[in-house]
């Protein structure tokens, strides 16, 4: 008898311990779930950039953070060059450029320069035969070379000249390595991605021919959050990242 009644008082104990511990349990995910619906949302934007920007993936995590500082989160459409101008003028579903270069601000209608520079925009010329060299545009005259397509302020400055053009910098990279043309035109951060990928013996044939600064560019109807995003692309971007 004394051991039933023991036993039973033993039930009771247990049964008490573990309601108590679901009860706990149940306290805690409504103060989690109550706390991650008082947490404010991001507000979304989303930006066109070229599909070669996938080579320099710590400035598109820079420009993110930023956003995300200010309380927006953003959405990243990766596009050939050409294209990521188009959209970011004419669609409206589509809230800026994400990078472009300055050289070109009097063709960008309806979009703001965030005076933060990002990047330096240096356009080199590369080369598999190590005998050519490159001292200005004018060399340029004298030999096959390649650009890639939507890159506005490259191609109005050697518009005089024939030339070739591809939608990536790995098929303009390709194409030197090939012997399809003797250079490759191209910004040095793009290039030098390319050459470290394949391990290819194209090296820079002279300096820079063209440089400008490279900006991130939002669409008019957002000037109001252009001081907030100011200051955050600053605290991201003390120096452009391939000063």
């Amino acid at each position: 008898m004394k051991n039933k009644k023991f036993l039973q008082l033993l039930i009771i104990i247990l049964l008490h311990f573990i309601l108590s511990g679901c009860q706990k349990e149940a306290k805690t995910q409504s103060e989690h779930s109550s706390s991650l619906q008082n947490q404010p949302s991001l507000k979304k934007l989303t930006f066109t950039v070229a599909s070669d920007a996938k080579t320099i993936q710590p400035v598109l995590a820079k420009i993110e953070q930023a956003y995300k500082s200010i309380g927006y989160k953003i959405n990243i459409l990766q596009v050939p060059a050409d294209r990521s101008l188009k959209e970011s003028l004419e669609n409206e579903n589509i809230d800026g450029e994400l990078l472009r270069s300055n050289l070109i601000e009097d063709q960008l209608t309806g979009l703001i320069r965030v005076p933060v520079p990002l990047l330096y925009f240096r356009c080199i010329p590369f080369v598999k035969d190590k005998n050519i060299k490159i001292n200005s545009v004018d060399d340029l005259k004298n030999y096959t070379f390649v650009t890639i397509a939507g890159h506005i302020a490259l191609e109005n400055f050697i518009s005089n000249l024939e030339h070739k053009t591809v939608t990536t910098g790995e098929q303009a990279i390709n194409m030197v390595n090939e012997g399809h043309v003797q250079i490759a035109l191209m910004i040095d951060v793009i290039a030098n991605h390319c050459i470290k990928k394949f391990n290819y013996d194209i090296v820079a044939a002279g300096p820079p021919v063209l440089e400008s600064k490279i900006y991130h560019y939002i669409n008019e109807r957002h000037k109001e959050i252009l001081p907030k995003l100011s200051e955050a692309l600053k605290e991201q971007f003390k120096v452009p990242l391939n000063e």
